[in-house]
């Protein structure tokens, strides 16, 4: 990334990054937004608990082109509901690994708990993320994509989920 972007974090995210020489980093609280150059990145709250550097944003990102949620870590909550009345975003990008033991998901959603908040977000594609590139807690690599693929298959939305390889790029439109 270019030494010039805007960085959007946390509050209490910028004395971490700023050392790393970005022109601007510009922190959120849930509920702020910030617009520049025709993009608007509106910060939500997620549920990964309360401690102080365990708490996150999620953002939803609105422009030209499709509109884009991004979930960082959070476990399932109303939230994914509230923000699908309020925004409908076309792209939904929400993390299906770390779930297992099953107190993980408190903090992280199982390939299920990201389904239901892909529903609650009426967003019209999903695409996974946090998941396959290194062990995060005792699932198999695979099977988070895995068993996503086979629940979206059984709840009619399999054209909906798109499960990308590492290094593959996708190119998104608006609808007409």
């Amino acid at each position: 990334m270019p030494r010039s972007a805007t960085l959007v974090v946390p509050t209490g995210g910028a004395s971490w990054v700023s050392r790393l020489g970005f022109h601007r980093v510009v922190e959120l609280q849930p509920g702020a937004d910030l617009e520049l150059r025709g993009v608007r990145v509106f910060a939500a709250p997620t549920s990964h608990g309360d401690d102080e550097l365990a708490r996150g944003l999620s953002y939803v990102v609105t422009g030209d082109g499709p509109s884009v949620y991004l979930c960082g870590d959070s476990g399932y909550f109303s939230g994914f509901a509230e923000l699908g009345q309020r925004f409908a975003p076309d792209i939904a990008l929400l993390p299906i690994g770390g779930f297992l033991p099953r107190s993980f998901r408190a903090r992280h959603m199982s390939p299920l708990d990201a389904l239901y908040a892909f529903e609650d977000l009426r967003a019209r594609m999903f695409v996974p993320i946090h998941h396959g590139a290194f062990a995060m807690s005792y699932e198999q690599l695979d099977e988070p994509a895995r068993w996503l693929v086979e629940l979206a298959k059984a709840r009619g939305v399999r054209d909906h989920v798109l499960v990308m390889a590492p290094g593959q790029s996708e190119r998104f439109v608006s609808r007409p």
